[in-house]
């Protein structure tokens, strides 16, 4: 069995987050399957939806936290040494986000490579910050803004997916696309 003792302390507790990470994507995803909504749909799409409870959760959970830590950090020193608090919150994203990267591509074709590179980079800036214990700060004050807009994409994502079943979500899916036109411009 995996003996986290093996391991760096910066990496102990990537392997216990990484399995609640999974097992969240699960539960979600057996959600997803089982109510009306979406039982119809593709396991694909069941997935896509999947992938988008265990974002939010993350998202939440890591705009907290990494705002906490960082108020506390005040005046900020981006390159200093790692805390036991940054450590664990970057541990806990990098789990998140090597979980939904695995999830993705696992039974998923491959087609956002946007997604894709997001994930793969923003992981390894954190573990290069856990492998050289510092700079979590600055990993810190990344994930606190990237995270706030992440709510927004989800929701995006569900509403696009879900609005040819009703009216009402087709509705709301185009005050979406409208209001991301008028801000283009």
């Amino acid at each position: 069995m995996w003996k986290a003792k093996m391991l760096r302390p910066s990496f102990q507790e990537m392997p216990s987050l990484s399995l609640a990470f999974a097992g969240v994507f699960f539960l979600s995803y057996a959600f997803w399957s089982s109510i009306r909504i979406t039982r119809s749909k593709p396991a694909k799409l069941r997935g896509t939806f999947a992938s988008c409870i265990i974002s939010m959760i993350h998202a939440g959970t890591t705009i907290v936290l990494a705002s906490a830590e960082i108020y506390k950090q005040w005046p900020m020193q981006l390159d200093g040494v790692n805390t036991l608090r940054q450590t664990f919150l970057m541990q806990f994203s990098s789990a998140y986000m090597l979980v939904d990267l695995f999830f993705f591509l696992l039974p998923f074709t491959p087609d956002d490579w946007l997604f894709i590179g997001h994930h793969c980079m923003t992981a390894a800036y954190m573990l290069l910050s856990l492998w050289l214990g510092r700079g979590g700060l600055s990993c810190l004050v990344l994930m606190a803004l990237g995270e706030s807009t992440s709510w927004l994409q989800n929701g995006f994502y569900l509403s696009r997916d879900l609005r040819r079943d009703s009216q009402v979500r087709t509705d709301s899916f185009a005050v979406i696309i409208r209001s991301q036109d008028r801000h283009a411009m």
